[in-house]
């Protein structure tokens, strides 16, 4: 995507608006809940939804919204929680690939149901994010929300940056730094800052988000 004329750079005042903006009642997020843990039921997986829900994927939708994002790639499809906002605001013509190391088609494709939902192309993969991950090859994000096996967290940013799919204006999401993945997030924090000389923030919900410009 071409930014020029339109770069936006991603400071703590969006971040402030993004999360004070109260919850758009348009879109259906009391039926996405619903959704996911009919889907969890029947794949006799747990029922229990985060705190972070609807909240996380409002947060993602207002992002793609507000930055004009056309090209997003998520780690962790799962039952389609988070998912669920990014297509909400995908424009027509926008790309979402999501990698879900799950290997369980239902719990993939399940949840709000992927692949009905918005107007983007899309595109899930199975399999191991850490293999996948550098043979990627659609360019540069828009946005990438990081969501699965905490341990591959930094594994997944060194081979995103090595084989630059982390660009100028790529705003990188990070799910539940200050729980289970509060021990690798000072690590890819700082490979973040010494790699692209950019800043961090932590805010609510333990989401942790590195973004700038050079």
């Amino acid at each position: 995507m071409d930014r020029s004329g339109l770069v936006m750079r991603i400071s703590a005042p969006l971040v402030d608006r993004v999360l004070a903006a109260p919850i758009d009642p348009s879109i259906a997020w009391e039926g996405y809940i619903d959704q996911i843990k009919s889907v969890r039921a029947h794949n006799a997986q747990t029922t229990h939804i985060g705190a972070e829900h609807p909240r996380l994927a409002w947060l993602l939708h207002r992002f793609v919204r507000d930055m004009k994002c056309t090209r997003v790639l998520e780690l962790g499809v799962q039952s389609g929680g988070s998912a669920y906002g990014v297509l909400t605001a995908l424009p027509e013509g926008g790309l979402y690939v999501g990698i879900d190391n799950e290997m369980d088609a239902h719990a993939t494709y399940g949840g709000c149901g992927v692949k009905e939902i918005g107007v983007c192309r899309k595109v899930i993969i199975m399999g191991d994010a850490r293999e996948i991950v550098p043979r990627l090859r659609w360019g540069v994000w828009d946005l990438i929300h990081i969501d699965h096996y905490k341990e591959y967290y930094l594994h997944e940013l060194e081979a995103l940056i090595a084989t630059r799919q982390i660009g100028r204006n790529t705003v990188v999401i990070f799910h539940d730094i200050e729980g289970m993945a509060a021990f690798c997030w000072l690590d890819c924090q700082s490979y973040f800052i010494n790699v692209r000389q950019v800043p961090g923030a932590i805010i609510e919900n333990g989401v942790g988000i590195c973004w700038g410009v050079r």
